[in-house]
């Protein structure tokens, strides 16, 4: 039996909540997006601040796409407390990097999910941020307070808190999602309806697009056309911490961020370059950007990184096309 968004003729729910895989722009913090991107280019070390739910990860996302390519980004609360930079530093400059140490400079370390760091990592980062390997570093969680005073001193005054939800911002965002004008006179969901559920989502987005799929749910369950106001009654079952979990897991929010937790359905290791997952063993792919590529080219057509070798380089290391 079809879910409720394929009846309505949609490929995916439009209210996934996975802020790595879903492509729709941000809505509000604008302010706080300039005051990033000018900590970056003047080479800092910063912190985004975002209880969750926030939209935190969703704002650091449209931060990293202004830097296509320099980007070594890292989901913290999956790597505990055994970062190793260096690593990190050496894969992104590709076979150069692996054999030669060679080490890629004025790279931008985006650590999301930031609880706390070790003060040996907190050494690592500082040493290669001093060293023009790391022309910026953003740390991303709940709160800087558990970092240590070394790295708290670095960041100073540059702690950029992201805002709650707005109610307009809620209305562009609902009706994007689902592909419709906010202004149409037979709206699947009125301007009211959505402005009802933001309010008992807290103003939080990822509750709020929770509730959105719930109403959705329960249209049609009772086989309505459009959402209409005793839909909305679902909303007074409060969902407990268990509950938003789940529904959490069924909207894509969590995922897999350890390279040897994903696998495609023959098993085969997948990674992620740039904006795409690639399979080394089956594909040809830029190592800068993930752009699949033909074992002849010399220059990525869609990043214009540079080859060197490879067709050579792809037989020895199974798909990646270095640069």
């Amino acid at each position: 039996m079809d879910t409720w968004f394929k009846k309505l003729g949609y490929y995916e729910n439009p209210f996934l909540i996975n802020p790595l895989r879903e492509t729709t722009q941000l809505y509000g913090n604008e302010d706080q997006l300039e005051d990033v991107l000018y900590y970056i280019e003047s080479g800092s070390i910063l912190f985004v601040e975002g209880v969750k739910g926030t939209g935190k990860t969703k704002f650091v996302r449209s931060v990293i796409s202004h830097y296509k390519g320099r980007i070594i980004y890292v989901d913290a609360a999956s790597l505990k407390k055994n970062l190793n930079i260096e690593n990190l530093l050496r894969g992104k400059n590709g076979l150069k990097g692996k054999v030669f140490g060679k080490k890629p400079l004025d790279m931008i370390l985006v650590l999301d999910n930031v609880s706390e760091l070790s003060l040996v990592n907190v050494e690592r980062i500082k040493y290669y941020f001093d060293q023009g390997y790391l022309q910026s570093v953003i740390l991303a969680g709940n709160s800087p307070s558990k970092l240590p005073a070394s790295m708290l001193n670095r960041i100073g005054k540059r702690v950029v808190k992201v805002s709650s939800l707005s109610k307009e911002d809620a209305l562009k965002m609902a009706y994007e999602r689902l592909d419709e004008d906010m202004n149409d006179e037979e709206p699947l969901i009125s301007k009211a309806q959505i402005e009802k559920i933001y309010e008992a989502s807290s103003k939080n987005p990822r509750l709020f697009l929770i509730n959105l799929h719930r109403v959705f749910e329960e249209m049609d369950f009772e086989d309505a056309k459009v959402v209409e106001d005793a839909h909305l009654k679902i909303l007074d079952d409060k969902l407990d911490k268990e509950d938003e979990q789940e529904f959490e897991v069924s909207l894509g929010a969590q995922v897999y961020t350890k390279d040897d937790q994903l696998t495609d359905k023959k098993g085969n290791k997948i990674v992620k370059v740039g904006e795409y997952y690639r399979c080394p063993t089956e594909e040809v792919f830029c190592g800068n950007c993930g752009a699949i590529v033909s074992k002849s080219e010399q220059v990525c057509p869609e990043c214009s990184a540079e080859f060197e070798n490879a067709e050579i380089e792809d037989e020895e290391i199974g798909g990646e096309a270095h640069v």
